[in-house]
């Protein structure tokens, strides 16, 4: 699961991040700004190839809605793409994503994400903030699509994050993680470069967990209405790994 997320960049860091330092094609446009508590429905920023091949960073909204969908509800219900589900179905093969998983790859940036541990009681659990050691922002593997409200003739770009097995430290908090794809993982994600599906399956594993870092963080990230630097401050000592 890879339901909460922060990106504190700017516009330009973004896509120097995807374009060996280019400035952004085009101004910074309204729906961007810092978010330090990403929720499912807004709509962020990720990195996918235009028409002409080259990288383009797109604001989508989070909880992919497939083409055939009849509604937007069913994005609640596809803000993760599993890469294999408990009955052997894989994101390749699974009606709502193959479509995407074929042609519509995207990389999502985040500086964090967060995830919650279980306490002794149910009721009480406790968020922690993880990232990479080296303070550097990741990149999720992610898959878009296209949808038109039958209804209403609205247009609408949405995205999914896919997940897998944890790594050793994710393992202390939940039985998922995001994808993080290293940068020269890049070009076979994004279709720069032709790949086979088994290819493109081979890339969704777990980020070495020697690289990645996690540490007990306030409660208050659990409330959307709450946006602040303050959310990612430790309250705790980090987790082994």
């Amino acid at each position: 699961m890879c339901g909460r997320t922060t990106h504190n960049m700017t516009w330009e860091e973004i896509w120097s991040l995807y374009t060996f330092g280019k400035p952004p094609k085009r101004d910074q446009p309204n729906t961007y700004h810092d978010n330090w508590n990403v929720a499912p429905t807004t709509i962020n920023p990720v990195c996918r190839l235009d028409k002409s091949g080259e990288r383009d960073i797109a604001m989508l909204r989070w909880g992919l809605v497939p083409s055939w969908a009849k509604d937007l509800k069913i994005g609640m219900s596809c803000i993760n793409a599993r890469d294999i589900d408990a009955a052997g179905v894989t994101v390749a093969n699974r009606a709502s994503f193959r479509g995407a998983f074929k042609s519509k790859r995207c990389l999502v940036p985040a500086s964090l994400f967060f995830e919650w541990r279980k306490g002794a009681n149910p009721k009480e659990k406790q968020p922690f903030a993880i990232g990479l050691r080296d303070g550097t922002p990741m990149s999720f593997a992610g898959l878009w699509e296209w949808w038109r409200d039958p209804a209403s003739s609205e247009e609408y770009e949405t995205y999914t994050i896919i997940t897998t097995r944890p790594n050793a430290l994710m393992a202390q908090l939940h039985d998922r993680m995001p994808v993080i794809l290293a940068p020269e993982d890049w070009p076979a994600w994004l279709g720069e470069v032709e790949t086979t599906p088994e290819q493109r399956m081979s890339l969704l594993r777990p980020y070495p967990a020697e690289q990645m870092t996690a540490w007990p963080v306030d409660p208050r990230v659990g409330n959307v209405r709450n946006n602040d630097a303050g959310l990612i401050v430790p309250t705790g000592e980090p987790l082994a790994a």
